[in-house]
Protein backbone atom coordinates (compact mmCIF):
# COMPACT_ATOMS: atom_id res chain seq x y z
CA UNK A 1 0.00 0.00 0.00
CA UNK A 2 1.09 3.59 -1.05
CA UNK A 3 1.81 6.15 1.58
CA UNK A 4 -1.32 7.81 3.48
CA UNK A 5 -2.86 4.28 2.52
CA UNK A 6 -4.16 4.01 5.82
CA UNK A 7 -6.59 6.60 5.44
CA UNK A 8 -8.34 4.26 3.09
CA UNK A 9 -8.85 1.70 5.43
CA UNK A 10 -10.28 3.84 7.92
CA UNK A 11 -12.88 5.15 5.51
CA UNK A 12 -13.78 1.24 5.44
CA UNK A 13 -13.65 1.96 8.96
CA UNK A 14 -15.09 -0.35 11.88
CA UNK A 15 -18.26 -1.08 10.30
CA UNK A 16 -17.02 -3.13 7.81
CA UNK A 17 -15.01 -5.11 9.85
CA UNK A 18 -17.04 -5.70 12.52
CA UNK A 19 -19.84 -6.61 10.24
CA UNK A 20 -17.63 -9.31 9.02
CA UNK A 21 -16.49 -10.38 12.42
CA UNK A 22 -20.41 -10.89 12.88
CA UNK A 23 -21.39 -12.31 9.01
CA UNK A 24 -24.15 -12.38 6.58
CA UNK A 25 -27.12 -15.04 4.27
CA UNK A 26 -29.51 -17.90 5.31
CA UNK A 27 -31.58 -20.74 5.66
CA UNK A 28 -31.39 -24.65 6.33
CA UNK A 29 -29.97 -27.82 4.66
CA UNK A 30 -31.16 -31.20 5.02
CA UNK A 31 -28.50 -33.84 7.30
CA UNK A 32 -26.53 -36.76 5.77
CA UNK A 33 -24.01 -39.21 7.89
CA UNK A 34 -21.56 -41.79 7.07
CA UNK A 35 -20.60 -44.84 8.11
CA UNK A 36 -18.89 -47.48 6.00
CA UNK A 37 -17.76 -51.09 6.67
CA UNK A 38 -15.46 -53.96 5.78
CA UNK A 39 -15.81 -57.69 6.40
CA UNK A 40 -15.92 -59.57 9.52
CA UNK A 41 -12.62 -60.87 10.57
CA UNK A 42 -12.13 -60.63 14.22
CA UNK A 43 -15.78 -60.42 16.03
CA UNK A 44 -14.95 -58.57 19.12
CA UNK A 45 -12.87 -56.31 16.98
CA UNK A 46 -15.75 -55.46 14.64
CA UNK A 47 -18.43 -55.20 17.33
CA UNK A 48 -16.07 -52.89 18.90
CA UNK A 49 -15.75 -50.88 15.73
CA UNK A 50 -19.41 -51.21 15.01
CA UNK A 51 -20.44 -49.14 18.03
CA UNK A 52 -18.06 -46.85 17.98
CA UNK A 53 -19.08 -46.15 14.46
CA UNK A 54 -22.32 -45.55 15.54
CA UNK A 55 -22.13 -43.45 18.55
CA UNK A 56 -20.45 -40.97 15.80
CA UNK A 57 -23.16 -41.39 13.23
CA UNK A 58 -25.72 -40.24 16.25
CA UNK A 59 -23.65 -38.05 17.47
CA UNK A 60 -22.86 -36.31 14.32
CA UNK A 61 -27.28 -36.24 13.38
CA UNK A 62 -27.60 -34.64 16.92
CA UNK A 63 -24.93 -31.96 15.86
CA UNK A 64 -26.93 -31.33 13.30
CA UNK A 65 -30.54 -30.88 15.14
CA UNK A 66 -28.36 -28.68 17.44
CA UNK A 67 -28.14 -26.26 14.53
CA UNK A 68 -24.76 -27.02 13.12
CA UNK A 69 -24.84 -26.34 9.34
CA UNK A 70 -22.53 -29.32 8.70
CA UNK A 71 -20.05 -31.66 11.03
CA UNK A 72 -17.64 -33.56 10.90
CA UNK A 73 -16.51 -36.18 13.38
CA UNK A 74 -13.73 -38.95 13.74
CA UNK A 75 -12.54 -41.07 16.22
CA UNK A 76 -8.97 -42.94 16.58
CA UNK A 77 -8.77 -45.84 19.34
CA UNK A 78 -4.61 -45.68 18.91
CA UNK A 79 -2.52 -44.52 16.34
CA UNK A 80 -2.55 -48.03 14.35
CA UNK A 81 -6.74 -47.71 14.49
CA UNK A 82 -8.49 -46.89 11.33
CA UNK A 83 -9.97 -43.53 11.91
CA UNK A 84 -13.31 -43.78 11.94
CA UNK A 85 -15.61 -40.75 10.97
CA UNK A 86 -19.25 -39.31 10.53
CA UNK A 87 -20.54 -36.50 9.09
CA UNK A 88 -24.00 -34.62 8.81
CA UNK A 89 -25.28 -31.52 6.83
CA UNK A 90 -23.97 -29.62 4.22
CA UNK A 91 -21.66 -27.52 2.94
CA UNK A 92 -23.99 -24.55 3.03
CA UNK A 93 -27.43 -23.25 4.32
CA UNK A 94 -28.64 -23.15 0.89
CA UNK A 95 -27.54 -23.98 -2.46
CA UNK A 96 -25.01 -26.81 -1.00
CA UNK A 97 -23.55 -30.08 -0.84
CA UNK A 98 -24.61 -33.11 1.47
CA UNK A 99 -21.24 -33.80 2.98
CA UNK A 100 -19.41 -36.92 2.11
CA UNK A 101 -16.80 -36.97 4.59
CA UNK A 102 -13.61 -35.54 3.55
CA UNK A 103 -14.02 -32.25 3.18
CA UNK A 104 -12.09 -28.75 4.19
CA UNK A 105 -12.62 -27.55 7.79
CA UNK A 106 -11.18 -24.36 9.01
CA UNK A 107 -9.21 -25.69 12.50
CA UNK A 108 -9.05 -21.74 13.85
CA UNK A 109 -7.20 -21.50 16.66
CA UNK A 110 -6.10 -25.42 16.33
CA UNK A 111 -3.38 -23.76 14.35
CA UNK A 112 -1.79 -22.92 17.25
CA UNK A 113 -0.56 -26.23 17.89
CA UNK A 114 1.27 -26.51 15.10
CA UNK A 115 2.84 -23.11 14.81
CA UNK A 116 3.96 -23.59 18.23
CA UNK A 117 5.43 -27.57 16.68
CA UNK A 118 7.23 -25.44 14.06
CA UNK A 119 8.77 -22.90 16.89
CA UNK A 120 10.19 -25.85 18.20
CA UNK A 121 11.44 -27.46 15.19
CA UNK A 122 13.23 -23.71 14.77
CA UNK A 123 14.40 -24.29 18.29
CA UNK A 124 16.28 -27.75 17.72
CA UNK A 125 17.95 -26.27 14.42
CA UNK A 126 19.21 -23.02 16.44
CA UNK A 127 17.54 -20.37 14.49
CA UNK A 128 16.32 -19.53 18.09
CA UNK A 129 15.76 -20.29 21.29
CA UNK A 130 13.48 -20.31 23.99
CA UNK A 131 14.40 -17.65 25.52
CA UNK A 132 15.35 -15.11 22.69
CA UNK A 133 13.38 -12.10 23.16
CA UNK A 134 11.67 -10.27 20.03
CA UNK A 135 14.20 -6.93 20.08
CA UNK A 136 16.81 -9.83 19.56
CA UNK A 137 15.29 -10.39 16.56
CA UNK A 138 13.42 -7.68 15.54
CA UNK A 139 15.84 -4.48 15.59
CA UNK A 140 13.07 -1.95 15.21
CA UNK A 141 11.72 -2.50 18.03
CA UNK A 142 15.59 -1.37 19.90
CA UNK A 143 14.54 1.56 21.06
CA UNK A 144 10.96 1.70 21.00
CA UNK A 145 9.80 -1.38 23.03
CA UNK A 146 7.83 -0.96 26.05
CA UNK A 147 9.30 -1.39 29.17
CA UNK A 148 7.11 -4.25 30.57
CA UNK A 149 7.89 -6.63 27.51
CA UNK A 150 12.03 -6.29 28.76
CA UNK A 151 11.49 -10.22 29.96
CA UNK A 152 9.38 -11.28 26.53
CA UNK A 153 10.29 -14.48 25.28
CA UNK A 154 9.34 -17.18 22.25
CA UNK A 155 8.32 -19.09 24.99
CA UNK A 156 5.77 -17.27 27.20
CA UNK A 157 4.35 -16.08 23.71
CA UNK A 158 3.34 -19.73 22.62
CA UNK A 159 2.38 -19.93 26.27
CA UNK A 160 0.06 -17.33 26.20
CA UNK A 161 1.69 -15.46 29.11
CA UNK A 162 3.33 -12.81 27.05
CA UNK A 163 0.59 -9.90 28.55
CA UNK A 164 -0.25 -8.98 24.71
CA UNK A 165 -3.46 -7.96 24.09
CA UNK A 166 -6.18 -11.06 23.08
CA UNK A 167 -7.29 -9.48 19.25
CA UNK A 168 -10.28 -12.29 19.70
CA UNK A 169 -12.99 -9.85 19.40
CA UNK A 170 -14.26 -6.38 18.26
CA UNK A 171 -12.18 -3.90 20.21
CA UNK A 172 -8.38 -4.89 19.54
CA UNK A 173 -8.49 -4.88 16.13
CA UNK A 174 -10.69 -1.62 15.96
CA UNK A 175 -7.73 -0.39 17.78
CA UNK A 176 -5.28 -0.97 15.16
CA UNK A 177 -7.54 0.06 12.28
CA UNK A 178 -7.65 3.63 14.38
CA UNK A 179 -3.50 3.75 14.16
CA UNK A 180 -3.52 3.06 10.65
CA UNK A 181 -5.90 5.60 9.87
CA UNK A 182 -3.54 8.19 11.14
CA UNK A 183 -0.44 6.91 10.57
CA UNK A 184 1.30 8.65 7.54
CA UNK A 185 4.38 7.02 6.40
CA UNK A 186 4.77 4.32 3.89
CA UNK A 187 3.02 1.11 4.64
CA UNK A 188 4.55 -2.14 4.27
CA UNK A 189 3.70 -4.14 0.98
CA UNK A 190 3.66 -7.46 1.83
CA UNK A 191 2.18 -10.08 4.54
CA UNK A 192 5.98 -10.18 6.47
CA UNK A 193 6.35 -6.80 6.26
CA UNK A 194 2.57 -6.34 7.74
CA UNK A 195 3.01 -8.66 10.23
CA UNK A 196 6.40 -6.82 11.92
CA UNK A 197 4.57 -3.27 11.80
CA UNK A 198 1.42 -4.45 13.61
CA UNK A 199 4.06 -6.48 16.17
CA UNK A 200 6.45 -2.84 16.62
CA UNK A 201 2.95 -1.45 17.42
CA UNK A 202 1.80 -4.01 20.05
CA UNK A 203 4.81 -3.66 21.71
CA UNK A 204 5.14 -0.07 21.67
CA UNK A 205 2.26 -0.07 24.36
CA UNK A 206 1.32 -1.57 27.94
CA UNK A 207 0.82 -4.67 27.90
CA UNK A 208 -2.54 -5.83 28.90
CA UNK A 209 -1.48 -7.86 31.53
CA UNK A 210 1.63 -9.16 33.82
CA UNK A 211 4.46 -10.78 31.11
CA UNK A 212 5.38 -14.38 32.48
CA UNK A 213 2.57 -14.33 35.37
CA UNK A 214 -0.39 -13.41 33.97
CA UNK A 215 -2.53 -15.80 31.28
CA UNK A 216 -3.75 -14.14 28.60
CA UNK A 217 -5.41 -16.41 25.81
CA UNK A 218 -3.60 -13.65 22.86
CA UNK A 219 -3.91 -14.54 19.04
CA UNK A 220 -1.65 -11.26 18.76
CA UNK A 221 1.25 -13.59 20.85
CA UNK A 222 1.37 -16.23 17.97
CA UNK A 223 1.45 -13.29 15.43
CA UNK A 224 4.70 -11.82 16.99
CA UNK A 225 6.12 -15.55 17.58
CA UNK A 226 5.44 -16.00 13.75
CA UNK A 227 7.61 -12.76 12.77
CA UNK A 228 10.42 -13.99 15.32
CA UNK A 229 10.35 -17.51 13.22
CA UNK A 230 10.13 -15.61 10.00
CA UNK A 231 13.14 -13.02 11.19
CA UNK A 232 15.08 -15.88 12.37
CA UNK A 233 14.75 -18.20 9.31
CA UNK A 234 14.71 -15.93 6.83
CA UNK A 235 11.09 -16.84 5.07
CA UNK A 236 8.38 -16.21 4.78
CA UNK A 237 5.79 -17.79 7.72
CA UNK A 238 4.11 -20.10 4.94
CA UNK A 239 7.28 -21.46 3.32
CA UNK A 240 8.71 -22.37 6.31
CA UNK A 241 5.86 -24.01 7.68
CA UNK A 242 5.41 -25.93 4.25
CA UNK A 243 8.60 -27.16 4.82
CA UNK A 244 9.65 -28.11 8.42
CA UNK A 245 6.10 -29.09 9.11
CA UNK A 246 3.71 -29.76 6.78
CA UNK A 247 5.74 -31.57 3.87
CA UNK A 248 7.40 -33.70 6.84
CA UNK A 249 4.25 -34.91 8.47
CA UNK A 250 2.32 -35.15 5.13
CA UNK A 251 -0.21 -32.10 5.66
CA UNK A 252 -2.48 -31.53 3.04
CA UNK A 253 -2.52 -27.87 4.48
CA UNK A 254 -4.05 -24.86 3.01
CA UNK A 255 -4.35 -20.93 4.64
CA UNK A 256 -7.33 -19.01 4.44
CA UNK A 257 -11.23 -20.32 4.33
CA UNK A 258 -11.61 -23.48 1.55
CA UNK A 259 -11.74 -21.95 -2.15
CA UNK A 260 -13.19 -24.45 -4.16
CA UNK A 261 -16.87 -24.17 -4.56
CA UNK A 262 -17.39 -27.78 -3.61
CA UNK A 263 -16.21 -26.92 -0.06
CA UNK A 264 -17.69 -26.09 3.02
CA UNK A 265 -18.46 -22.45 3.75
CA UNK A 266 -18.66 -20.46 6.37
CA UNK A 267 -21.39 -19.67 8.64
CA UNK A 268 -22.01 -17.17 12.02
CA UNK A 269 -25.17 -16.52 13.84
CA UNK A 270 -25.73 -16.25 17.60
CA UNK A 271 -28.59 -19.01 17.48
CA UNK A 272 -29.13 -21.66 14.68
CA UNK A 273 -31.97 -19.40 13.28
CA UNK A 274 -30.14 -16.82 12.81
CA UNK A 275 -27.03 -18.24 10.83
CA UNK A 276 -25.49 -16.57 7.83
CA UNK A 277 -22.90 -17.29 5.49
CA UNK A 278 -19.75 -15.38 6.18
CA UNK A 279 -18.82 -12.51 3.63
CA UNK A 280 -15.21 -11.87 3.04
CA UNK A 281 -13.63 -8.83 4.41
CA UNK A 282 -12.57 -5.86 1.93
CA UNK A 283 -9.21 -6.69 0.29
CA UNK A 284 -7.84 -3.33 2.36
CA UNK A 285 -8.49 -4.87 5.36
CA UNK A 286 -8.21 -8.96 4.50
CA UNK A 287 -4.18 -7.77 4.78
CA UNK A 288 -4.10 -6.95 8.00
CA UNK A 289 -6.58 -9.60 9.29
CA UNK A 290 -3.73 -12.01 7.64
CA UNK A 291 -0.90 -10.57 9.91
CA UNK A 292 -2.76 -13.34 12.62
CA UNK A 293 -2.18 -16.20 10.11
CA UNK A 294 0.08 -18.08 12.69
CA UNK A 295 -2.78 -17.69 15.43
CA UNK A 296 -5.22 -19.34 13.27
CA UNK A 297 -6.02 -19.59 9.31
CA UNK A 298 -5.21 -22.88 8.53
CA UNK A 299 -7.83 -25.61 6.64
CA UNK A 300 -7.76 -28.87 6.07
CA UNK A 301 -9.51 -32.23 4.93
CA UNK A 302 -10.69 -34.70 7.98
CA UNK A 303 -8.27 -37.11 6.56
CA UNK A 304 -5.17 -35.02 6.90
CA UNK A 305 -6.33 -33.29 10.06
CA UNK A 306 -6.82 -36.93 11.37
CA UNK A 307 -2.81 -37.31 10.38
CA UNK A 308 -2.16 -34.64 12.63
CA UNK A 309 -3.35 -36.15 15.22
CA UNK A 310 -2.18 -40.16 14.67
CA UNK A 311 1.25 -38.23 14.69
CA UNK A 312 0.71 -37.21 18.32
CA UNK A 313 -0.88 -40.44 19.48
CA UNK A 314 2.29 -42.01 17.68
CA UNK A 315 4.69 -39.80 19.48
CA UNK A 316 2.90 -40.03 22.96
CA UNK A 317 3.43 -43.96 22.61
CA UNK A 318 6.98 -43.38 23.16
CA UNK A 319 7.55 -43.86 18.63
CA UNK A 320 9.96 -41.42 16.56
CA UNK A 321 8.15 -39.13 15.19
CA UNK A 322 9.10 -36.12 12.96
CA UNK A 323 7.14 -33.82 16.00
CA UNK A 324 9.69 -32.34 18.09
CA UNK A 325 11.02 -33.71 21.01
CA UNK A 326 10.77 -30.65 23.28
CA UNK A 327 7.31 -30.05 21.90
CA UNK A 328 6.27 -34.33 22.74
CA UNK A 329 7.81 -34.10 26.18
CA UNK A 330 5.71 -30.54 27.26
CA UNK A 331 2.50 -32.13 25.83
CA UNK A 332 2.98 -35.16 27.30
CA UNK A 333 3.74 -33.42 31.28
CA UNK A 334 0.18 -30.99 31.23
CA UNK A 335 -1.75 -31.40 34.24
CA UNK A 336 -5.54 -30.27 34.18
CA UNK A 337 -6.08 -26.64 33.49
CA UNK A 338 -2.02 -26.16 32.13
CA UNK A 339 -1.96 -24.29 28.98
CA UNK A 340 1.44 -25.01 26.68
CA UNK A 341 2.17 -24.90 23.23
CA UNK A 342 -1.30 -24.48 21.83
CA UNK A 343 -3.08 -27.58 24.09
CA UNK A 344 -4.76 -27.42 27.48
CA UNK A 345 -5.05 -30.42 30.15
CA UNK A 346 -7.83 -31.87 31.35
CA UNK A 347 -9.19 -34.47 33.24
CA UNK A 348 -12.37 -36.79 31.92
CA UNK A 349 -13.33 -39.65 34.60
CA UNK A 350 -9.83 -39.75 35.45
CA UNK A 351 -8.62 -40.03 31.98
CA UNK A 352 -5.47 -36.90 31.43
CA UNK A 353 -6.46 -35.42 28.17
CA UNK A 354 -4.94 -32.76 26.37
CA UNK A 355 -7.58 -30.77 23.69
CA UNK A 356 -7.89 -26.96 22.37
CA UNK A 357 -10.72 -25.64 20.53
CA UNK A 358 -11.09 -23.27 17.11
CA UNK A 359 -13.02 -20.78 15.72
CA UNK A 360 -12.53 -18.48 12.57
CA UNK A 361 -14.52 -17.37 10.05
CA UNK A 362 -17.53 -18.92 10.06
CA UNK A 363 -16.01 -22.23 11.24
CA UNK A 364 -15.21 -24.10 14.63
CA UNK A 365 -12.81 -26.97 15.76
CA UNK A 366 -12.42 -29.28 18.82
CA UNK A 367 -9.61 -31.88 18.90
CA UNK A 368 -9.10 -34.05 21.83
CA UNK A 369 -6.22 -36.69 22.68
CA UNK A 370 -5.67 -38.87 26.03
CA UNK A 371 -2.24 -38.14 27.03
CA UNK A 372 -1.25 -41.89 26.89
CA UNK A 373 -1.91 -41.83 23.25
CA UNK A 374 -4.87 -44.36 23.48
CA UNK A 375 -7.20 -42.51 21.47
CA UNK A 376 -8.20 -39.11 19.56
CA UNK A 377 -10.93 -37.80 18.75
CA UNK A 378 -12.69 -34.59 17.28
CA UNK A 379 -15.24 -32.25 15.51
CA UNK A 380 -15.58 -29.78 12.11
CA UNK A 381 -17.84 -27.64 11.79
CA UNK A 382 -18.58 -25.07 8.91
CA UNK A 383 -20.37 -23.04 11.58
CA UNK A 384 -19.85 -20.35 14.39
CA UNK A 385 -21.82 -19.26 16.86
CA UNK A 386 -21.50 -16.79 20.72
CA UNK A 387 -24.63 -16.30 22.62
CA UNK A 388 -24.80 -12.91 24.25
CA UNK A 389 -23.22 -14.18 27.52
CA UNK A 390 -20.16 -15.04 25.59
CA UNK A 391 -20.29 -18.94 25.65
CA UNK A 392 -20.62 -20.90 22.57
CA UNK A 393 -23.94 -22.94 21.60
CA UNK A 394 -21.72 -24.67 18.88
CA UNK A 395 -18.93 -25.70 20.95
CA UNK A 396 -21.35 -27.05 23.44
CA UNK A 397 -23.01 -28.97 20.51
CA UNK A 398 -19.25 -30.17 19.47
CA UNK A 399 -18.29 -30.98 23.59
CA UNK A 400 -21.06 -33.06 24.24
CA UNK A 401 -20.20 -35.32 21.39
CA UNK A 402 -17.22 -35.75 22.38
CA UNK A 403 -17.84 -36.82 25.65
CA UNK A 404 -19.55 -39.61 24.04
CA UNK A 405 -17.05 -40.52 21.80
CA UNK A 406 -14.56 -40.48 24.58
CA UNK A 407 -16.90 -43.27 26.21
CA UNK A 408 -17.78 -45.71 23.02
Amino acid sequence: MERGAGRAVAVLGRRRLMAWLGAAAAASSLPGCGGGGKSITDPVGELDRYKQQKTLDDQAVACRKDGLVGVALARMAGPDAELLRAVSGSTRLTGGQTLKGNERFMIGSNTKAMTAALAALCVERGLLRWDSKPAELLPELKGALHPGYQALTLALLLDHKGGLPAFTGEDDPARFIDYLSTYEGPLPADETGRRRFFCAWLLGQAPAAKVGEDFLYSNAGYALAGAMLEAASGQRFQALFDALLSKPLKLDLQWGPPQAAEQPRGHVGDTPAALKATQPLPAELQIWWDVLLPSGDANLAVESYGQWLRWHLEALRGRSTPLPASYVSRVRALKPAQYALGWLGSEVDGRAIIFHTGADQGFMALGAMAQDGSLALFGLTNTFGYRADGSSWVLDSLNRAAQALLKA
